[in-house]
């Protein structure tokens, strides 16, 4: 553990990882943060209101992780309203996951609208697979051989937080708290950050079960926060929405025909066509039955395996093999980082990175097995 940069608990020799239970006024506004966030939440996503309210206590600034297919609906609004008005002094940063699996205009314009409420900025992370050594892009023209696994987006992130942490005069390293949905990229950031595997990731939902701290360096301490789904679903429709950000595990939706009648909804009928070379196709159950067939995936007696081809479809959802992107709402003014935030971390002290280079670069390191 010391090796990977995850420090011991601050109290009496605990496990690696682990976080100082609350305690004092800091302790009780952390815990009633976390209970205001959670309180529209599922009963099992409130049981992580121990974890939540640590990160809270714990953290000096909140990155907030989005999944920049579709930022709001991964944004945790009941979070930062309740970070905003119990916990004054905390500071939220948005950082715009995923990026390369976008247009970069579409990031752009997710970039402009985003930082009317927060500071927000771009990043990809690594996807090497190695434990050591994640290799980081700085700018333009650093494309790797391996086909885009590097990350960008972290020296710019990095000198953010060390700029907030100059304008306060603080005397210890700044801790950060990573927060977000569950697998919009939080621990493969951290990874990416560490240039190490230092938390364990997975494409399923759950691989981060409880907070730990990683020691990036002697100014910096980022803290994991599990993935938490902070609004409940009401509708078929909602829990279409919460099933296609990846937050509840393939195996454990009861009827699939929920989820993919919400991809039928946000992609073109001749976008999945041409995706698995099939015809015309009027609801879920025959767009199914065409995979299937297409697939060879037959029951016994030579019928489609309908949920087969569901996983298959969803695998694909989730991994962005099949392309969407949201759109942001239309702006009614111009916009601009808020003051307040944009003078504590002194962007105009951050590397000198070029954003439209930067996404133009991710785009072009676009795995070549996508669409």
């Amino acid at each position: 553990a010391k090796r990977r940069g995850i420090t011991p608990s601050a109290l009496g020799g605990g496990n690696a990882g682990d976080v100082p239970e609350d305690d004092g006024p800091t302790g009780a506004m952390a815990s009633a943060a976390a209970a205001s966030a959670l309180s529209n939440a599922a009963q099992n996503q409130r049981a992580y209101h121990k974890e939540l309210s640590r990160v809270l206590k714990e953290s000096d600034v909140l990155l907030e992780v989005l999944d920049a297919r579709d930022p709001l609906g991964c944004r945790c609004e009941p979070l930062e309203k309740a970070v905003l008005q119990r916990m004054t002094s905390k500071r939220i940063v948005l950082v715009l996951n995923k990026v390369d699996l976008v247009p970069r205009e579409n990031a752009q314009r997710w970039l402009t609208y985003l930082r009317q409420y927060f500071p927000t900025l771009p990043f990809k992370s690594s996807t090497q697979s190695q434990r050591s050594e994640l290799s980081r892009s700085t700018g333009k023209g650093a494309a790797g051989a391996d086909g885009g696994a590097e990350s960008f987006g972290g020296e710019q992130l990095l000198q953010l937080l060390k700029n907030y942490s100059r304008s306060l005069n603080m005397k210890t390293a700044i801790t950060v708290g990573i927060v977000g949905y569950p697998n919009v990229g939080k621990s493969s950031l951290i990874n990416s950050l560490k240039r190490a595997r230092a938390v364990n990731v997975g494409a399923t939902p759950g691989v981060t079960s409880s907070a730990q701290v990683v020691a990036l360096d002697k100014k910096v301490k980022l803290m994991d926060c599990p993935g938490i789904v902070f609004a409940r679903a009401k509708t078929a429709e909602e829990a279409a929405d919460v099933m296609l950000r990846n937050c509840v595990k393939v195996e454990k939706i009861d009827d699939l025909m929920v989820p993919i009648g919400g991809i039928l909804r946000r992609c073109e009928a001749a976008q999945l066509q041409g995706q698995y070379g099939i015809g015309d196709f009027q609801d879920a159950t025959q767009f199914l039955t065409l995979v299937a067939m297409k697939r060879g995936q037959l029951r016994k007696g030579g019928a489609a395996d309908q949920e087969a081809a569901a996983r298959v479809v969803m695998q694909d959802w989730n991994s962005g093999v099949i392309k969407y992107w949201s759109e942001p709402p239309q702006q009614s003014a111009a916009v601009s980082i808020v003051g307040q935030l944009g003078d504590e971390f002194d962007w105009s002290a951050a590397p000198k990175i070029d954003e439209a280079d930067e996404l133009a670069h991710a785009e072009a390191e676009k795995p070549s097995t996508q669409l």
